[in-house]
């Protein structure tokens, strides 16, 4: 006569009881909880943990000389952005017009609308009143001068600067017809900053007093980090946590109910032969 069968892992007919939970038992238990639970928390806290954020900073000229540079691997636009150029370097132009800085190649298409343009414009050779400085940034002209008033003992510096919220130019040590500085900005909510893909310029030769332009951009590096010690703390503390949570159960699961676990994958020697029916 078959025997009727039995579920997998239920205790044969008269062998004894799985024995009541032992003191070990709850103190297995209640350790697989906090370190399940501590493990979870250190898994929650990981992102907002420390890191070392990478800066960079793209400065220009380099080596002494006024050879433009690119940057193709920039980000779109500088966290900040700052120039400052000596009055006395529009002079130095071939045939006193021409570009003294762009953020982008001033042959492109592009230039103008996208990035800074610092020039003088005018037909070569044409007198200092004829020929004007401009400021342009994204197609917004902030400050102009003629080159007449750039030759003026007072002048100092044509400057800019540009973060997420302002963009301003202005040229140091002159005032306009009614006595107020000759500045230009912008800070209506819109970015205008420029588009940086190197420094570009028609000054040519070794850099001297008169052409000694800085040049300084912040490159956006947000996105270059490595965690810091703290945050490598609470990657390893919770993996160690939820690893030690999860073997604590496997033993609750296996050595203090009294059962054995059911087999997943086959024994070395195979799975066991199919019975043949009676």
């Amino acid at each position: 006569m078959q025997q009727p069968m039995r579920p997998a892992g239920d205790p044969a007919p008269g062998s004894p009881a799985p024995a009541a939970p032992t003191r070990s038992a709850r103190r297995a238990r209640i350790t697989a909880a906090v370190t399940g639970l501590l493990g979870l928390l250190f898994a929650i806290l990981t992102p907002l943990m420390p890191v070392h954020q990478t800066t960079a900073t793209l400065s220009w000229p380099q080596h002494g000389t006024l050879r433009g540079v690119t940057a193709p691997l920039v980000s779109y636009v500088p966290d900040s952005l700052d120039v400052s150029i000596p009055c006395a370097a529009v002079d130095s132009l071939p045939g006193g017009v021409g570009v003294l800085v762009s953020t982008a190649p001033p042959e492109s298409t592009d230039t103008l609308g996208r990035a800074l343009l610092i020039q003088v414009t005018g037909d070569a050779g044409a007198p200092p009143d004829r020929r004007t400085l401009e400021v342009v940034v994204r197609n917004t002209p902030l400050v102009s001068a003629t080159v007449a008033q750039l030759q003026s003992p007072g002048c100092g510096a044509i400057t800019f600067s540009g973060t997420a919220d302002t963009v301003r130019g202005e040229i140091t040590g002159l005032r306009a017809a009614d006595g107020s500085a000759i500045v230009g900005e912008k800070h209506n909510g819109f970015d205008y900053r420029p588009q940086v893909v190197g420094v570009f310029t028609q000054l040519t030769g070794p850099v001297t007093p008169a052409t000694a332009i800085r040049f300084t951009a912040h490159i956006d590096t947000r996105y270059t980090t490595t965690p810091a010690l703290a945050r490598w703390c609470t990657i390893v503390a919770a993996i160690a946590l939820i690893l030690l949570s999860l073997v604590t159960l496997h033993r609750l699961d296996g050595d203090w109910d009294g059962r054995r676990h059911r087999r997943v994958f086959p024994g070395a020697g195979g799975a066991p032969p199919a019975s043949t029916p009676p």
